[in-house]
């Protein structure tokens, strides 16, 4: 899929779900001898990333029947937690990923959304906001599935893994453009609307010219369903 097509299908579509579905494609290889080898703990995996679902599900689900500052609130907290699972999730491929493009995204990220978090962390001081810091619990299960993975066998599992990441933040700060109070809050969500849609679209691309097959999770909510 070429770059211009994707935008186009971001710039045409209203729901941020449906913008995800065309924008995460799942790549078939064209030789199946040259997939990378399936990792020995798939169902492990599995179950990992189902859990990191079911917690971008709950976060949502949080803030949907949220307004005004009640939601400022929790976002800031949920956000934070979210923002964290990434930067934990980016410092595997920092060092260990065989793609430099994957490294140089790790180092961004881990960059961008610490730098994030503090500006959270601040805002919620500022505004008198009771503000609950991430659990190492709800991390390290995101992070689970990176453990112990190398090259191609790293690269492939990280792109599948942060674009349905990605996906989960592009949905909750959807959700703040209509229900935040503070415009900082709503200048926010669309910078990371801008930011994690391009990164989706690169590990897409980089996905399609590694010759990675993206296997459909069935436990994710963003694998567009026949």
């Amino acid at each position: 899929m070429k770059k211009s097509t994707t935008i186009g299908l971001i710039l045409a579509t209203v729901a941020i779900t449906v913008t995800i579905c065309g924008l995460y494609v799942y790549y078939q290889s064209k030789d199946t001898d040259q997939k990378p080898v399936a990792s020995q703990s798939t169902v492990n995996d599995s179950n990992a990333m189902a859990g990191m679902d079911h917690s971008m599900n709950s976060m949502n689900a949080e803030l949907e029947k949220l307004e005004g500052d009640a939601f400022d609130e929790k976002f800031l907290s949920l956000m934070t937690e979210h923002h964290a699972g990434a930067v934990d999730m980016a410092e595997y491929v920092v060092s260990d990923a065989k793609h430099q493009e994957l490294r140089t995204l790790g180092i961004a990220i881990k960059a961008d959304q610490q730098k994030e978090i503090n500006q959270m962390r601040q805002w919620a001081k500022q505004w008198g906001y009771t503000f609950t810091e991430p659990s190492q619990q709800a991390l390290d299960a995101m992070s689970a599935p990176l453990r112990g993975k190398k090259g191609d066998e790293l690269d492939k599992q990280f792109i599948t893994d942060m674009s349905i990441h990605h996906a989960g933040a592009l949905e909750m700060a959807q959700l703040a453009l209509t229900n935040a109070k503070h415009v900082e809050i709503k200048d926010f969500a669309n910078r990371i609307i801008a930011a994690q849609t391009k990164e989706i679209i690169d590990m897409t691309d980089w996905a399609a010219a590694w010759n990675y097959s993206l296997e459909e999770n069935s436990n994710n909510p963003h694998t567009p369903k026949n």
